[in-house]
């Protein structure tokens, strides 16, 4: 997706699970792999496979 000024976002299923723009940060090594396992195991991801 197209952006500028810097952005990392990523959404599972419409939904934010990481915005660098909201933390003002850079996801730590990991974080979003595990931001990610954490949605699925919620059942906020319809299939991730």
């Amino acid at each position: 997706m197209p952006s500028s000024g810097g952005r990392f976002e990523v959404h599972v299923d419409g939904k934010p699970i990481f915005l660098k723009s909201q933390l003002r940060r850079h996801a730590l090594a990991g974080e979003v792999v595990q931001l990610l396992r954490e949605a699925e195991t919620s059942g906020d991801v319809s299939d991730m496979s």
